[in-house]
């Protein structure tokens, strides 16, 4: 439906029935592979191979496979019908297959690997058996749970990324693109690793705590930090591996004697705290959202927020003229921009008065949102620009990158204590 109205509203031509067929067939393989492979080593190898298989299928109905897209895939021929009706048909065999098998409880042969990268990376959290603390304890507990999430995401995108790569491209300056790339794919990364470090409920679907986890001897603020903590030292992994895929890169083509593609003189030493801060700032968001304890908030979020948009631009663009549509985008930008800090600063007052934080923190925080701002301006006066809509819209990145230190815990008691 939203391809048939953006050919309609824009002339673009785009074919519908084909991808929109092959996404739904794409879905149920997915579904039906990790319920075959659930709770087991096998659910990486699966979503790695299956769905690049596919997508490459996908790929041959646009043109050569490993080549730039040459034409539409505007007919579904009847081969290409016969192939996606025994996808689905396989996917349905697989799926029966998988509920029966975890039904039963009947584990998937193992190579034992798994268990291997556990007993080397999980080592003994205390000493004669007891934690340090409760918050030690909250803390092995969340990042035995969830901490991995974040940079295991990274990893697939890497190797993804990677793939496609060398099937469709294998040049130098693309694969440095690719990288690039990656450090604004990075708050993708934390986006998913943030809904998995917001649900406290007892299921993947249940994001409202349970009565175990809301017994435990831990204050609403000794739990969110160790929450947060987690969530922190995810990013900084995923934001490692993906620094270190760039050093790799340049240290590839010195050690072979290859002149590396030149980095862009646009992107300076900035890029890459940036991309650390806004994958920390969309984890920590995404994070306070799961806390509050409500899945469907982040669906009604985004929804809203996308939908709102696009009426917004459907209406500019038969209203206003470019220049003005220009001018309405800024406008829209600053406002939200400015609305954002005031709402991290009204939840560090309200934070404050439940006394779920100190003035440690208020100090704290304040220094760091003061800090990024300031960098931000110096960045902006360096490069001389004026472009007031796109330095409100960091400042106002800075001030989410710090307001999880306040709507955590305020999310979290709310979700514990309704």
């Amino acid at each position: 439906a939203s391809t048939a109205v953006l050919n309609a509203q824009f002339g673009l031509g785009w074919p519908v029935w084909g991808p929109a067929l092959f996404a739904a067939v794409m879905v149920a393989a997915i579904v039906a592979l990790h319920w075959l492979t659930e709770h087991s080593g096998w659910e990486f190898v699966a979503m790695l191979t299956v769905p690049l298989a596919l997508g490459l299928w996908f790929k041959a109905r646009y043109g050569a496979v490993f080549s730039t897209p040459e034409f539409f895939w505007r007919q579904i021929m009847p081969a290409e019908g016969a192939t996606l009706a025994g996808i689905a048909l396989l996917a349905y065999a697989v799926a029966v297959y998988g509920v029966a098998r975890n039904r039963r409880g009947v584990p998937l042969p193992s190579l034992g690997l798994i268990a291997w990268l556990e007993r080397l990376l999980d080592s003994a959290p205390y000493r004669d058996g007891r934690f340090r603390s409760p918050a030690a304890a909250q803390f092995w507990f969340e990042w035995r749970r969830k901490g991995i999430v974040t940079p295991a995401a990274t990893a697939l995108g890497l190797i993804l990324g990677l793939a496609l790569w060398l099937i469709a491209s294998r040049d130098s300056q693309a694969l440095l693109a690719g990288l690039i790339a990656g450090g604004g794919l990075l708050s993708v990364a934390a986006l998913v690793g943030g809904l998995a470090m917001g649900n406290c409920g007892p299921t993947d679907a249940d994001y409202g705590m349970a009565g175990f986890l809301a017994t435990r001897p831990l204050t609403n603020t000794g739990m969110s930090r160790a929450i947060l903590t987690v969530s922190l030292l995810g990013v900084a992994l995923a934001w490692l591996l993906w620094a270190l895929a760039i050093a790799l890169f340049f240290a590839l083509h010195a050690f072979l004697g290859v002149a590396a593609p030149l980095w862009p003189g646009t992107l300076g030493w900035w890029f890459f705290p940036a991309a650390f801060v806004g994958a920390w700032a969309t984890l920590g968001s995404m994070t306070t959202v799961g806390l509050l304890g409500h899945a469907r908030l982040f669906v009604y979020l985004v929804s809203g927020l996308l939908g709102g948009l696009t009426l917004l631009q459907a209406a500019m663009k038969f209203t206003l003229t470019l220049a003005q549509q220009r001018t309405c985008w800024e406008v829209v930008v600053a406002s939200g921009a400015v609305a954002l800090t005031l709402a991290s600063g009204w939840a560090f007052a309200a934070a404050r008065r439940r006394k779920l934080i100190g003035w440690t923190t208020i100090y704290v925080a304040a220094s760091l949102w003061l800090a990024l701002a300031g960098l931000v301006a110096a960045t902006n006066m360096m490069h001389a620009r004026e472009r007031h809509a796109l330095f409100a819209a960091l400042v106002a990145a800075g001030a989410l990158a710090v307001a999880p230190l306040a709507t955590a815990p305020l999310a979290l008691a709310y979700n514990r204590q309704r």
